[in-house]
């Protein structure tokens, strides 16, 4: 170091040493798992330079990997041999005994039944100890719904070979909304309503809710009750009744249905299917259609649909859900398929498919792609399908494609949309999670619809882009924005898509 006019001057001599690499893995003392699979887990390569982290990652998961089977207790030593610039490393194994859950324990519930919690739970006392059920346990509990937090806490019991799990919760701060508000969605404009929803009555997870709502497109009146587990089996069971009228561009729809609806899980992992009944009565008032409608295609004219039409409506659906979190997912996947089937004044059968995967990426970004298509048709090549019924893209919800305006999508007569009897929605979306209350997206979407299957087409997809956020916030539940821009509309521009006290 030296000093010059009030500088001074640091010269730092660096001297680098042998550079280390990779040399040969052993791996000894395995007998319960082949050493060809735990050679897998190891991430690094003969002849690379020695890095500390994936020497240590490598660690993590051959451990990792007999905590899967059972054998929490087993020890992995790596001992390392330096023979010139090169390390040998052998991991020596001790497996011990396969763990065995001993006592499941629920802590922090103060609201929520302990058996709510506990049918969630997949690794039960007596069971071998898995990691992978341990995790799968936490996101079902998570999933609820009823919770901010849920996190593990292994603690080893006095019994040798035993371990006890603790799940501790934390119980978010409201349990469903009691009064009256306003929404507003870019579909339902300006909304008024009077609500009782209480998802988890009585801390025993059934679901009942009352709603009462008016607004500017909509009148919604709405009585349902859920039991999640009936007669404390993994069915679930429930009823509803509605009435209710919507306001298109150049009609009214009015609809009085009620029915039951069942489901079960099924073998396969992360699968239910669900089973509904339902009876619907609707029709279209002829004094709501707008003046200036004038058709000119009996096939598609709404005056064909102001007449009462009484139908039954049994449906079956199939689902997958892996997500991480439902109501805000990085990872995991969500596929459905629903068959409806309408006989009485409305025959028809109507098919959709809808899938999502999530991919995670790095930090709290993640990656999401979505494909809808649906299918719906006569029973008999005479059977007419009410506009109503038939798909109309747009805007946000399940047959949203942002950039554009509500049901503003498909087929038109006369100028207006009569909507179409295939659709395909595709849509990309990058996020950032925040975390689970908070996200920032980016996405593309693109989709149709047409009179038939056959005009399907790739090219005839009308495209939109843009960026949006999501937030779930205490007795308001998710509120979006979207701003998305419409490449193929008459006039290519933006359109806002702002959404209160809704899913979607």
């Amino acid at each position: 170091m030296k000093f010059e006019q009030g500088w001074a001057s640091i010269t730092i001599s660096v001297s680098e040493g042998t550079r280390y690499y990779f040399g040969n893995v052993a791996i000894e003392g395995d007998s319960v798992m082949m050493e060809a699979d735990l050679r897998k887990l190891v991430h690094f390569r003969s002849g690379g330079p020695y890095n500390t982290k994936l020497a240590q990652s490598t660690l993590q998961d051959l451990f990792g990997a007999y905590s899967e089977e059972g054998y929490i207790y087993a020890q992995v030593t790596p001992v390392e041999n330096v023979r010139f610039d090169t390390v040998d490393i052998t991991y020596e194994i001790n497996e011990g005994a396969p763990a065995t859950i001993r006592l499941v324990s629920i802590e922090g519930n103060e609201q929520t039944r302990d058996n709510v919690i506990r049918r969630e739970v997949s690794s039960l006392p007596g069971y071998t100890f898995r990691r992978s059920e341990v995790m799968r346990s936490q996101r079902d509990i998570f999933n609820l719904g009823f919770f901010d937090d849920v996190t593990v806490d292994y603690r080893r019991a006095d019994t040798a070979g035993t371990i006890d799990l603790v799940y501790k919760v934390k119980e978010k701060s409201f349990f469903g909304t009691i009064g009256a508000g306003i929404t507003y969605s870019a579909t339902d404009g300006v909304t008024g309503y009077v609500e009782l929803q209480q998802p988890n009555m009585f801390g025993r997870g059934q679901s009942a809710n009352v709603k009462l709502e008016r607004g500017s497109k909509r009148t919604n009146v709405q009585l349902g009750f859920t039991e999640p587990w009936l007669f404390d089996r993994p069915t679930s069971a429930g009823a509803d009744v509605s009435y209710y009228t919507y306001t298109y561009d150049y009609y009214d729809k009015q609809q009085l249905g009620g029915g039951l609806s069942f489901s079960r899980p099924l073998p396969l992992d992360f699968t239910r299917a669900y089973l509904a009944l339902r009876v619907i009565d609707a029709y279209v008032p002829a004094t709501s259609i707008k003046s200036g409608y004038k058709p000119t295609d009996s096939l598609f004219s709404i005056y064909a649909d102001t007449t009462h039409k009484t139908a039954f409506r049994p449906s079956i659906t199939f689902t997958r859900d892996s997500r991480d979190y439902i109501y805000n997912a990085l990872t995991g996947s969500s596929t459905t398929y629903q068959f409806d089937l309408s006989v009485g004044d409305i025959n028809f059968n109507r098919h959709v498919f809808d899938m999502s995967q999530y991919f995670p990426l790095f930090w709290k970004f993640g990656l999401m792609g979505r494909t809808r298509l649906g299918y719906i048709t006569g029973l008999t090549s005479a059977d007419r399908i009410p506009i109503y019924e038939r798909f109309t893209p747009g805007g946000t919800g399940v047959d949203g494609v942002r950039g554009y305006g509500e049901n503003s999508i498909g087929p038109k007569s006369s100028g207006y949309v009569i909507g179409g009897r295939a659709e395909a929605i595709f849509s990309l979306e990058y996020k950032l999670r925040v975390s689970r209350q908070l996200s920032f997206l980016a996405f593309a979407d693109a989709g149709n619809a047409w009179n038939s299957i056959d005009q399907f087409s790739l090219s005839d997809l009308k495209r939109g882009a843009g960026v949006g956020v999501r937030l779930e916030i205490p007795m308001l539940g998710l509120i979006g924005f979207d701003f998305g821009y419409g490449f193929d509309k008459e006039t290519p521009g933006w359109e806002p898509h702002f959404q209160v006290g809704r899913t979607f």
